[in-house]
């Protein structure tokens, strides 16, 4: 019994080696041995063992991930609720590699140990893509995020997408594991790092083979952080706008040239939207200035209420909008808020918005621009079709009010370093509180700001970019790995079936 107990420790060592690559510790590169025990363990245990180990694994490893969930619902829930839905997601979201653990180990009683060097990575890709999947779709915690602050790897999400990062992570630690628990011959052990070293190189080599094009102007953009705590935010007062217009002067006055002003989500609030995607104030602004203005809205439209980017240029007086579609889970979207609101009895109203149903890109000059808001930047997927359509850069609206001064603000500041490189086009967050921060297009990082600060910085760019092999094909890595799986599986167990017979 002791000893089964003991076994459980190497599940518990991955979880902690595994927190410490990620925010503030930002230690990446124990990401690519943090996992190594709890592989280990999973194919070292029986079914039901391996199952209550992933279990184990996921709920520590998401604990920590998800802590900053205490802050964001503390909000609006009492500290009993709170509590309880914090569990509640760790819970959900350790049973992901429950499963997994659970099937790994029902493979490897019918499949030979070289098959499973390569069916450990490609299962874990499935595993997190179906993560991403429906109303409680959820990306905080992948793997590969921890990579983000290593621009040569991220190079690798631009041939694979983000997936191609967690599988190299995974697929190392498994040979790994197969190699010292002795279960693999010696051409095997070369053949399966070959073919690990091969997908490495691709990745690194391919993005440099399309042409890098850049615009012979450089444009300025000013980015404006008003670091508004979230009650005011919401409560939307009229200082709110008069905060931005301030900063926003400011702006112009230490710098006239600039070409582009943007603003964070949601600085026009219901209260203080009147009604309107764009209000006098902002016009007024744009023209006296001369200069387009991109920000976030509530914009109502008939009985329908949306969160928006919205893109004013006076040139034109062309109001263009694009509506959030992959919106917070409960917080933003919940099929039933009424009975929710209703039996939480809160001063504000939970999961009323709609969904967007179109990707709109705004003309800049004839240049077309992606932008998105908060959430949605952790989806590469949907990122992705903004620059599969044409946009040549793209900004992340987002407000961050919600997640105080905790790590979530930098797991979500990160995931743009990643979209970057993905795409192959820069990508700029501007945070009302929270961290604002560029990427160029390799996802190398050219500006932050400080965590909850009162700012105004200036991106120069020409608006570099490059064709990515993920931006035309998008999500293929994923489909294949459930592909080749199956076909493991299946030529796997006819390879052992037939040794044993």
């Amino acid at each position: 019994m002791n000893k089964q107990i003991f076994k459980y420790f190497l599940p518990l060592i991955s979880a902690v080696i595994l927190i410490f690559s990620f925010p503030r510790f930002d230690l990446g590169a124990f990401a690519w041995v943090a996992l190594i025990p709890l592989l280990w363990f999973i194919v070292s245990s029986p079914p039901r063992t391996a199952l209550a180990g992933g279990i184990l694994f996921g709920f520590v490893f998401h604990l920590y991930i998800n802590s900053f969930v205490i802050v964001t619902l503390n909000q609006f829930l009492s500290m009993p609720l709170t509590i309880a839905a914090y569990l509640l997601l760790a819970i959900f979201l350790s049973l992901y590699y429950g499963v997994y653990a659970y099937l790994v180990s029902r493979l490897k009683e019918i499949i030979p140990a070289y098959f499973m060097v390569f069916l450990l990575p490609f299962l874990w890709v499935i595993m997190e893509c179906v993560r991403s999947l429906g109303l409680l779709g959820y990306t905080a915690g992948y793997v590969g995020y921890s990579q983000w602050a290593y621009p040569n790897i991220l190079q690798i999400s631009s041939v694979y997408g983000y997936w191609g990062i967690a599988f190299l992570i995974i697929f190392l630690q498994a040979l790994v594991v197969m190699v010292v628990q002795n279960k693999l011959g010696r051409d095997q052990i070369l053949k399966a790092f070959s073919v690990w070293v091969l997908i490495l190189l691709m990745g690194l080599s391919v993005p440099h083979f399309f042409p890098v094009e850049k615009n012979p102007e450089t444009k300025n953009i000013a980015l404006i952080q008003a670091n508004i705590p979230q009650e005011d935010i919401l409560a939307g007062p009229d200082d709110n706008l008069v905060r931005y217009e301030n900063l926003t002067r400011e702006a112009f006055s230490q710098n006239e040239n600039i070409d582009l002003v943007v603003w964070a989500e949601t600085v026009l609030s219901l209260p203080l939207a009147r009604g309107k995607a764009i209000l006098p104030e902002i016009e007024d602004l744009s023209r006296e200035f001369d200069t387009p203005f991109l920000y976030g809205a509530m914009v109502r439209e008939n009985d329908d209420l949306y969160n928006s980017a919205v893109f004013y240029c006076p040139h034109t007086e062309r109001l263009q909008k694009n509506y959030k579609q992959y919106l917070v889970p409960i917080v933003e979207y919940f099929p039933y808020n009424d009975l929710l609101n209703q039996w939480l009895d809160l001063g504000l109203n939970l999961g009323n918005y709609t969904r967007g149903q179109e990707e709109n890109i705004f003309y800049y000059n004839d240049r077309p621009l992606g932008s998105i808001l908060c959430f949605e930047s952790f989806f590469g997927n949907y990122s992705r079709k903004y620059a599969a359509a044409g946009a040549q850069y793209m900004f992340v609206l987002t407000n961050d009010g919600w997640l105080g001064d905790t790590h979530g603000l930098d797991q979500h500041a990160h995931t743009i370093l990643i979209r970057a490189a993905e795409m192959g086009i820069g990508v700029t967050q501007v945070a009302n509180t929270g961290i604002t921060i560029s990427a160029d297009y390799t996802g190398e990082e050219i500006l932050r700001s400080g965590i909850k600060t009162e700012e105004v910085l200036f991106l120069e760019t020409d608006f570099s970019r490059r064709t990515t092999v993920y931006s035309v094909l998008g999500e293929y890595f994923v489909y294949g790995s459930l592909l080749i799986s199956l076909a493991l599986i299946f030529f796997g167990g006819k390879v052992k079936f037939g040794a044993k017979n």
